[in-house]
C-alpha cells in the first residue's frame, strides 16, 4: 500500500460524493466516541450501570453548552440546535454521537498512519453517500433526522474544520456500528494499510503537504509536528526500505 495506490483508487473508482475515514486499527468498529469502548464507559455504553446513552448524551451537551458559553460567545451556545452544538463539541474533542469523516482521502490516510507504534494494520474506510451542508439540514434535534444514515458538512467556522475537509456521519442509534446501519455493504471500501508501511506513508504524506502541522492549525499542531519531524527516524526508514511496490486491497 502506498499513497499512490490510494490516489489511483480515488482517481479510477471514486467519482461523486465519497467520504473517507482513517483508523489506526483495522479491527476497530465504526462507532462514535460517545458509545465506543474507551469513551464515557470503559467497556462500552449501556452496561447496566448509571446513565443510558441518551441520558449521557444530553448530560454532556448540556454541560458543554454551559462551559462553552464563556469561551465562545460568538456561537451563542444557548440558542443553537443540538446538532450544531454537537458538531462544535465534537470538533473540540468532546465525546458525541457524531463520527468524524473527511472529504479528503489523503487526510484520512494520515489519520490511519499517524500512530506508528501499534502492530495492527490500519485502515482507510470510504463510502459513497449523499451529503448535505449544515445549512441545508432543517432538523433541530437528532430525533427529527430519524434512523437513517446522514453525512453533514459542518459550517467551516474554524480553520481546522476547513483544512481537514470535515464531514460528520450520524444515525439514529449510535450504539450500532455504522456497518450494521447500511444494508448495502458494497457501498463501503475497506482499504488495508499494512502496519509496517505506516512510517513511510506518513513521510510521503509530509512531502505532499499533509502533516500534523497542516491538519491541526495552531501551536499544539506545530509542536506535535516538530517533535515528529526532528526525530528523523521516519526519513531513515523510508530511505532504507525504498519505494514499496504498488498494491491495494478492497475488503
Amino acid at each position: 500500500m502506498t499513497v499512490g495506490d490510494l490516489v489511483r483508487i480515488v482517481e479510477c473508482c471514486h467519482t461523486g460524493s465519497y467520504q473517507y475515514r482513517g483508523q489506526k486499527k483495522i479491527s476497530s468498529e465504526l462507532l462514535p466516541a460517545l458509545t465506543r469502548p474507551g469513551g464515557p464507559w470503559p467497556a462500552g455504553c449501556d452496561q447496566g450501570e448509571g446513565e443510558g446513552w441518551q441520558e449521557k448524551e444530553a448530560h454532556i451537551l448540556r454541560e458543554f453548552r454551559t462551559l462553552a458559553s464563556q469561551h465562545l460567545p460568538i456561537y451563542a451556545p444557548n440558542v443553537v440546535t443540538d446538532i450544531q452544538i454537537a458538531m462544535l463539541a465534537q470538533h473540540h474533542g468532546t465525546p458525541t454521537r457524531l463520527l468524524d469523516w473527511t472529504m479528503n482521502p489523503l487526510a484520512a490516510l494520515y489519520f490511519a498512519v499517524e500512530e506508528t507504534t501499534t502492530d495492527e494494520d490500519s485502515v482507510v474506510w470510504a463510502i459513497h453517500w449523499d451529503r448535505k451542508r449544515l445549512s441545508e439540514v432543517k432538523a433541530g434535534s437528532f430525533c427529527e433526522l430519524g434512523s437513517a444514515l446522514h453525512f453533514v458538512i459542518p459550517d467551516h467556522v474554524s480553520s481546522r474544520a476547513a483544512v481537514q475537509a470535515s464531514i460528520f456521519a450520524l444515525w439514529g442509534d449510535p450504539t450500532k456500528p455504522m456497518l450494521d446501519v447500511v444494508t448495502d455493504k458494497s457501498a463501503f471500501w475497506k482499504i488495508r494499510v499494512p502496519c509496517d508501511q505506516r512510517a513511510e506513508i506518513k513521510w510521503a504524506l509530509f512531502c505532499l503537504g499533509i502533516s500534523r502541522d497542516t491538519l491541526f492549525p495552531g501551536l499544539d499542531g506545530i509542536g506535535d509536528y516538530l517533535r515528529w519531524k526532528h526525530n528523523r527516524k521516519h526519513q531513515k526508514d523510508f530511505n532504507e526500505r525504498g519505494i514499496p511496490e504498488a498494491t491495494n486491497e478492497k475488503g
